[in-house]
C-alpha cells in the first residue's frame, strides 16, 4: 500500500488529473488522503473527491520537524498522510 497526500489546491479530483499531484493517481494499491480540521470538516485547502480521495485525516496545525532542526506548526495534506 502507498499513501499519498491528495494536494492543497481545494480542487475536486479527478478534475485535478494531470496537475502532477500524487493524489490524482488511481491505482488499487494507492490511498489518497485529504485533510480535515479539528471539527472533522474538510480543510479549505484540501483536494477532495469521493472516487479518488478515500479518506481524510487531521492536517491543520500539526507539529512537525523542521528542516535544519527544531519543530514548527504546519498544515496540509502532507501532514494528514502520515496519520494514515
Amino acid at each position: 500500500m502507498i499513501v499519498f497526500a491528495a494536494g492543497n489546491n481545494a480542487k475536486l479530483i479527478p478534475e485535478a488529473y494531470g496537475c502532477g499531484y500524487p493524489g490524482s493517481i488511481n491505482r488499487n494499491n494507492v490511498v489518497n488522503v485529504g485533510s480535515i480540521n479539528w471539527n472533522k470538516a474538510r480543510s479549505s485547502f484540501s483536494n477532495y473527491g469521493s472516487s479518488l480521495v478515500e479518506l481524510s485525516a487531521p492536517g491543520e496545525y500539526i507539529m512537525s520537524s523542521r528542516n535544519g532542526g527544531g519543530y514548527e506548526i504546519r498544515s496540509g495534506t502532507s501532514m494528514a498522510a502520515p496519520f494514515t
